[in-house]
């Protein structure tokens, strides 16, 4: 097993006798414009000709640091969508992301016709089963993905589809076939 592991926030766990690369890319140099932003990881999951973009957010942590109840209130605010002129949405956040990680890519030429799933995993206060379906809602009405559209229109592949997960949900459902386990700290 091999391990990434942010302090105090989340561990990443993968076997690599699965023939997985994975690669931190939010610590690469960056080489394009300042105002695009990376996701965390991207994984490729060779066997299945498949790229994974992960991003891993431990909003739990944060709220626990929080002091006043406005704090809190303005926090869940943040889950819902703003359009561009209020980033202070996490889902905008996902979605810039998502896009800026897919624009790099593609144009330094490492996509190779892959099939691409961007997911999120998250640790939050409350595992609310509406914020996941309200954000992941959000990203699909923002991300151009193959599997909303006509694929036969596009030649080169594009983000195929997106998901949010609670990290117990993704260790239940997607650890056997990423060969990824993921876990945070509180």
């Amino acid at each position: 097993m091999e391990m990434y592991e942010e302090k105090s926030n989340f561990k990443l766990e993968y076997n690599d006798n699965l023939n997985i690369k994975i690669r931190k890319i939010d610590e690469e140099a960056l080489t394009y414009s300042h105002c695009m932003k990376n996701v965390d990881f991207i994984i490729d999951l060779e066997c299945t000709n498949t790229l994974i973009f992960l991003e891993i957010k431990n909003y739990k942590k944060l709220f626990n640091d929080l002091k006043t109840e406005q704090e809190k209130e303005n926090f869940f605010s943040k889950f819902n969508y703003s359009k561009p002129n209020n980033k202070e949405s996490y889902s905008y956040d996902f979605i810039q992301k998502a896009r800026d990680t897919f624009i790099r890519e593609y144009s330094s030429n490492k996509i190779d016709n892959k099939k691409i799933h961007y997911y999120i995993i998250i640790n939050v206060p409350d595992n609310s089963e509406s914020r996941l379906i309200t954000m992941e809602k959000e990203l699909e009405n923002n991300l151009p993905l193959l599997e909303k559209i006509d694929d036969k229109l596009y030649i080169k592949p594009f983000i195929h589809t997106c998901n949010i997960f609670y990290s117990n949900t993704w260790n239940e459902c997607l650890k056997d076939k990423t060969g990824i386990e993921v876990s945070f700290y509180d």
